[in-house]
């Protein structure tokens, strides 16, 4: 009866164990300040994604930043799917994008500064937002 119980326990953890790693958000942030910097890639989950872009340190008021989103999937070239800006006067930008669980995905950075100042922001990347 005892070994049972314990048996029925072990199972019902090991379930609970199970579904939680399957639901958990794979994420990747990067502090970008130079164009090309990019995010780790992350696997798709058949669920829309999400960028966030957030500039920290902005000199000019025509500074701004970007970043683009690609799709990796085996046997296919490399899809760029879109971008989100962030610039002096709306600090973040944030989209949401299809993310394949057949693909993986990430993000890269491209600052523009006229001036050659430094762009600072945070740039992350995740599959459950």
């Amino acid at each position: 009866m005892n070994k049972k119980l314990v048996s029925v326990v072990l199972t019902g953890l090991l379930s609970l164990t199970l579904a939680s790693s399957s639901f958990a958000s794979s994420s990747s942030t990067i502090v970008a300040d130079k164009t090309g910097d990019r995010t780790g890639s992350i696997p798709g989950a058949n669920q829309y994604g999400r960028v966030t872009l957030t500039i920290d340190t902005i000199v000019w008021y025509d500074n701004y930043a970007y970043a683009y989103v690609y799709e990796a999937c085996p046997g296919k070239s490399l899809n760029n799917l879109g971008s989100v800006k962030a610039e002096a006067y709306n600090r973040v930008g944030t989209n949401n994008f299809w993310m394949s669980a057949a693909c993986s995905y990430y993000a890269e950075y491209y600052k523009y500064s006229p001036e050659g100042a430094t762009v600072s922001s945070h740039l992350t990347i995740q599959n459950n937002p």
